[in-house]
This record gives structure tokens, sequence and C-alpha cells, in this order.
């Protein structure tokens, strides 16, 4: 766009085409070490920097410029970047054997076969056409309460348009606190910005909110999440785009941990995306009121098998774009009904994480996503 008149009024699609203009031009001053002042945005020979217009300008719009690239996977577009943690030996607490119940590891995996299968998984991400990065956790890795439990587990971290919202534990475990530290760290390596920590009393496993459209998401409330900690992250969120949330009550347990108690702590154990209007759920383990919202506005619902929701949590699915979907290879009969409902299936067998208390969304941390469609793009 021309150079306007000094002190002339400029409207928010002139500021944003101003920025965009020079992120066009950024790199061939990077590369030639040729800066002119004249190339700054608003910029008026002779007269201060106009304040006015900065003060206008979208978060959204020029933080690539500081942090090397449009961070946030917080919708439904093509999936492009995550994050993993190999399986290892630390993955085996020392408190297992001392109470198994308290750790809630009725059953241990198998690490050989676990780490197979986890290979297995990066391989079919990156036959897709997926960066995939790893994150090592120090060894030995010592958390707040002593050795950090769960460190396979990549959705610790929400990862929004913009930035990354950082968990405080609801205390399924409590030896799980720690893995903030280590996924805050990597972030940070990788140059991605820090959006929010939960702090206070509020408790939210930022990790598990889920996106359904580029501008909503599904929360839980229960173990992982209360409403101290839902409210701090709500004004966050709305910041960058994402307008509607929908909470789901989910169960918890008192002194057992047998079926059907066990497993119901965060919304990908029965809540999956299959497309835009298109969702997976098991409504034993969520109120009414939450799969009421989604039929009032006309989505498709696929039920999870109920005999396969205990043995693989097949809704514990990874959205690779709208239609497209991988899923625990052992959720034979869910994943007719997905197919059924028009959906392309990619099967991965997953079967020795779920031991360890996920599936493959709970093993992958979501950095980057193309800008997929809107939840008013329904139809």
């Amino acid at each position: 766009m021309g150079k306007k008149a000094p002190g002339a009024y400029w409207t928010d699609e002139e500021i944003k085409r101003a920025i965009d203009e020079w992120r066009e031009k950024r790199p061939e001053r990077l590369a030639s070490g040729d800066w002119r002042v004249e190339d700054v945005p608003f910029y008026e020979p002779g007269r201060p920097p106009r304040v006015d217009l900065w003060h206008r300008v979208e978060y959204l719009d020029e933080y690539d410029l500081t942090y090397g690239k449009k961070w946030g996977a917080s919708g439904i577009g093509k999936l492009k970047e995550m994050a993993v943690i190999r399986p290892s030996e630390q993955d085996f607490h020392i408190f297992e054997k001392q109470d198994p119940i308290f750790m809630r590891r009725p059953k241990l995996a198998n690490l050989e076969k676990w780490q197979r299968e986890h290979d297995g998984l990066v391989q079919a991400l990156r036959d897709e056409g997926i960066t995939v990065h790893y994150i090592e956790y120090p060894k030995p890795a010592i958390g707040p309460l002593g050795p950090i439990r769960g460190q396979w587990a990549g959705r610790e971290v929400f990862v929004a348009w913009g930035g990354a919202l950082v968990t405080r534990y609801g205390c399924w475990n409590p030896m799980n606190k720690g893995r903030e530290k280590v996924l805050t760290e990597w972030l940070v390596s990788q140059g991605c910005p820090i959006l929010q920590t939960v702090i206070g009393k509020g408790i939210c496993e930022t990790g598990t909110l889920y996106s359904f459209a580029d501008d909503a998401l599904v929360v839980g409330r229960g173990i992982a999440y209360n409403a101290d900690g839902i409210e701090q992250i709500r004004p966050v969120l709305q910041r960058v785009g994402i307008t509607t949330i929908v909470e789901g009550y989910m169960p918890g347990w008192i002194e057992t941990l047998k079926w059907p108690i066990r497993g119901h702590y965060h919304p990908d154990e029965f809540f999956g995306v299959l497309d835009l209007g298109k969702v997976l759920i098991y409504p034993g383990s969520v109120d009414f009121e939450f799969i009421k919202w989604f039929r009032d506005r006309r989505f498709e619902i696929v039920e999870v098998d109920i005999d396969e929701h205990a043995k693989c949590l097949p809704a514990n699915l990874i959205l690779l774009q709208p239609g497209k979907v991988m899923m625990h290879a052992e959720a034979k009969e869910t994943i007719k009904k997905v197919r059924k409902a028009g959906i392309e299936v990619i099967e991965i067998s997953y079967i020795e994480n779920l031991c360890m208390g996920g599936g493959i969304n709970c093993a992958t941390m979501e950095l980057v996503r193309e800008r997929g469609p809107k939840l008013e793009d329904i139809k």
C-alpha cells in the first residue's frame, strides 16, 4: 500500500496490511543487512513513532516476527507439527511396586513393545507429512515430590493460537508435578511464547483441552479441572479467538479404580473430533447436557462401542485434518462406525501405552496446525 499523509487515520485493515508488507520484506533485509528506517510500519519522516497505530496492532498479526513462526494448534485444520517423548525406563516409577493403586497402575507396559509401537506411531505421523520433534527429560527427572511420573505423556500443554497455556495439575496423581517445567523449558527453547500458566488454586490440565473448530473447544469439569482453572484460561483463549468453550462434567473416584470409574479424567478419553460438525463420543463418561449441546447444533455424533471404550479408548484419536483421523487399531467396531460416517481412518496399534494411562492423543503434543473452519461454517 502507498504511504499515507503524516497523522492520517488508518483503518484496521490498513494496519494489518502494513504489518504483512513488512513481513514479506523482512527476509530480504535479514539477508542483506540493509535496514532502512522507511521500511518500519507507519513510519513518518522526522516525526515520533505512531504509538496510536502500534496500540492497534493485533498480537496474532505480528508475534511470528518475534518468535519465528506462527505457533498454534487450537483448531481442526491440517496438522503440521507435533512433539513426543519416547517411552523409557524412567516411565516405570519407583512407587509402582510400593503402591500400585496410589500410582493407578494395576498393570505395566512391556517397554520393548511399547517403544516399538511408539516408533510406529512417529513413522505414521511422518508418513502424513507431519514434522515430529522429540522432547527429552533429564536423567533422573526429579520433580517437587520426587521422581516425575508419566514422562511419556506429551499432551500436557495446550498450544493455542499464538502460544502455550501451561498446566497446573489436578493430582489424579501428585507425582505428575514437575512435567510442566520440563515441557515449558522445551517449548521456550523452540521459540514458543508462553501465554499463561495456571496459578492460585486453579486446576486445569490444559493439554487436554480439545478443539472442535478454530474458535471452539471442549474443557472438562472434574479431577483435572476446577472452576478457578477454567476461569483463568477463558479470557486468554478469547483473546486469541477461541470464543466458544463447552464444558463436560466427568466422574471421579472415592476409593476404587475399578471399571467404570477408571479412565474418565480428560475429554480426549470420551470425545474425539472427526470432521467439522462430526464428533465421536462415549456417553457414559460425560453428562447429558454436553451431548445435548452438540445435538442442538446439528452435529453428527458417532457413539463409541462400550466394550472397546474400556479396552482401548477409541475416542483418544489424532485428527490429521478434517475428515481424516488416526485411531487405535484395536477399536474395530468403533472404526467401522467412523468409516460409515465418511471419515478416513489410519489404524495404529498402541495397546501398551494404554497400560500406562493413555493413548495416541495423550502421547502427542500438537504444536502447529493450518487455520481451519470455524463453528459458524457448519451448515
